[in-house]
């Protein structure tokens, strides 16, 4: 067995990582084998338990960090306004409409899933994270966050679309029937977030379609925050409220899972030019037990890279973007 140690500096969003990397070379015999199965074995059984553990916001916050490095402002045509706007993320927000309340599941494999396949198929969404929430009520929303631009309407139509295949907007239209019966009937204990004029309108527009158009999508920019990875951190990695849920409560695109943070081994001119950064009081370094965590006094890491790290990390973020599923060969009968 041989133990090598390379001094490697990592890029996070915010700050660099410096640690020690350990590299053991050596044949795993089929004991070790054994208990890496029954280790990993005994993670699968509950890892759709609800409960967002330490490693699971690790990865998380990994995800985060990765999709603000990737997303870049640029300009879009909006065609609710006709003028273009800056973008670099939308967080879009979808809800199951039926009030009687349907377990995680149950939602995933009906609609949710086939709404991810929609996203990457034909809008060609490539970077992604989401993650399932619980409204006040008990039911089921989604939070995506991705730096694709998507008209509204297209997300509203085919989750609605879904929606209806799975017989939700059946129970959504019943359930409007009987709550409402011959005529408009207000709902005082949601005035603060809509108020009577919003829900009479509301009313009239469910009797005009005959309620199969319900208003169960939401879309807007991240915008006018100067901590993207640490908003996002905050919103991502909270507690879920039905810690008791069934199925994933979270994931990403493969891109963020398979493409880990950029990272160089130490050399010289590194080690000079964070030395110098150090001296002329541009970064200050905190030492932990296990890595040394770099801060720029200033917003932004990338004006401290040397020009070949720069040139380097560039790379590493066009390959995140560009990166390509890869789709399962068929066999040939």
């Amino acid at each position: 067995m041989v133990l090598q140690s390379k001094l490697m500096l990592q890029v996070r969003t915010n700050c660099f990582i410096t640690y020690f990397k350990n590299d053991w070379r050596h044949q795993i015999d089929e004991y070790q084998k054994e208990v890496l199965r029954i280790a990993i074995s005994k993670v699968r059984k509950t890892q759709y338990s609800g409960q967002l553990r330490e490693g699971t916001k690790k990865r998380m916050a990994r995800a985060i960090d990765l999709l603000v490095q990737v997303s870049t402002k640029r300009w879009v045509d909006n065609p609710i306004t006709g003028f273009t706007q800056p973008h670099r993320l939308s967080f879009i927000t979808i809800t199951v409409s039926q009030i009687k309340n349907l377990t995680q599941r149950q939602v995933y494999d009906s609609c949710f899933k086939h709404f991810l396949q929609w996203l990457r198929r034909t809008q060609k969404v490539n970077t992604y994270i989401w993650k399932v929430e619980f409204q006040k009520r008990g039911q089921i929303h989604y939070h995506i966050t991705t730096p694709s631009w998507i008209h509204y309407q297209s997300i509203r139509d085919k989750w609605n679309n879904l929606q209806k295949k799975a017989g939700i907007i059946d129970n959504y239209r019943r359930e409007q029937q009987a709550y409402h019966k011959e005529e408009f009937t207000a709902r005082p204990w949601l005035y603060k977030l809509w108020n009577h004029q919003k829900q009479l309108a509301a009313y009239n527009k469910g009797i005009k379609d005959n309620w199969t158009d319900p208003n169960s999508t939401d879309i807007h920019e991240v915008k006018h925050i100067k901590d993207l990875s640490n908003y996002l951190k905050k919103e991502f990695c909270k507690s879920i409220q039905n810690p008791d849920t069934d199925g994933k409560v979270w994931d990403c695109s493969l891109n963020l899972k398979k493409i880990g943070y950029y990272q160089s081994e130490y050399n010289f001119d590194l080690l000079n030019h964070l030395i110098k950064l150090k001296y002329e009081n541009k970064v200050h370094e905190k030492e932990l037990e296990q890595c040394s965590v770099i801060l720029p006094y200033k917003q932004g890491i990338e004006q401290f890279m040397t020009l070949p790290q720069l040139t380097e990390y560039d790379n590493h973020k066009t390959l995140i973007r560009n990166y390509n599923r890869k789709k399962p060969i068929k066999k040939e009968k």
